[in-house]
């Protein structure tokens, strides 16, 4: 799916938008912070936002000589954390009565 899409120039002009908004390593890291956790909520899952937005992110990073390792740290705690997070609120706020599981630190 994502060979379809960079074909079709949708990742390209993905990568051109956040660009043209990173001036610093700063909004750089929240522009993918931010990639990630959009995605992660809009497909409900992390690890397919993580793989999805990783070369688009690495990228991005890459002129401002951010560590791929920082990279990876922000791109799975979003990615992942964000989903969770998002999933449980929406159960909550729902009102059932489930057992949600504890995310502990």
């Amino acid at each position: 799916m994502v060979s379809l899409i960079s074909h079709a120039g949708v990742l390209d002009a993905i990568l051109k938008f956040m660009q043209s908004k990173a001036k610093s390593d700063l909004s750089a890291e929240v522009a993918a912070g931010a990639m990630v956790s959009i995605v992660g909520i809009a497909i409900s899952s992390g690890t397919s936002a993580i793989t999805f937005c990783g070369p688009i992110i690495r990228s991005l990073l890459r002129p401002f000589k951010i560590d791929r390792a920082r990279a990876a740290n922000l791109l799975d705690g979003l990615g992942c954390g964000v989903d969770i997070w998002f999933r449980q609120t929406r159960v909550l706020k729902s009102g059932c009565k489930l057992q949600l599981p504890v995310v502990l630190c």
